[in-house]
């Protein structure tokens, strides 16, 4: 069994065979040309730059800002730590003591508590009395002192003060 005269059959068949007939081939359908395809081309390229244009003027105006929030991040940190600063100064105690002092307030000598459901009260306060205010009344009752002395050296004659001529007394009856 050999290969052989099987080859030899089909090459016989092969020489025997006639070749097909030639016939006209139709030319090519003629195509659009460039222009169409060169047009496409150029509207995507014109798109796409403007596309990158705008997103460039975007990004842009977005760094601009991003720039005026961080001057005006740091100017309310700056005012933060300047109100900050001002707050720890008056919070102190001696500027405290000043600032009440200049609003008239004493300091109190004791404390004393109201229990509003015992209705009663714990301590004891006296009265809180102004330093500048107490050497004024002292120096108007040594005044009015020294005043009376005079009276009474003078011989018991009537003295009128400033408030006893307003009121209309003598010093006598004081």
């Amino acid at each position: 069994m050999s290969a052989v005269p099987a080859l030899a059959a089909r090459r016989a068949a092969v020489a025997t065979q006639t070749p097909p007939a030639l016939r006209v081939v139709p030319p090519p359908k003629r195509r659009r040309g460039y222009v169409a395809y060169l047009t496409t081309l150029l509207v995507l390229l014109v798109g796409g730059s403007t596309c990158v244009l705008c997103l460039r003027t975007e990004l842009a105006r977005g760094a601009f800002e991003i720039q005026d929030l961080k001057s005006q991040l740091a100017g309310a940190e700056a005012t933060h730590f300047e109100l900050q600063e001002q707050l720890t100064l008056r919070s102190a105690p001696d500027w405290l003591a000043a600032k009440a002092s200049e609003l008239g307030m004493v300091r109190a000598e004791g404390i004393a508590y109201n229990l509003l459901e015992e209705g009663r009260i714990v301590g004891s306060a006296p009265v809180a009395v102004d330093p500048a205010v107490a050497a004024a009344e002292a120096a108007a009752a040594a005044g009015e002192a020294t005043d009376q002395a005079v009276a009474a050296t003078s011989g018991g004659d009537t003295v009128q003060t400033a408030p006893d001529a307003a009121a209309g007394t003598t010093g006598e009856g004081q």
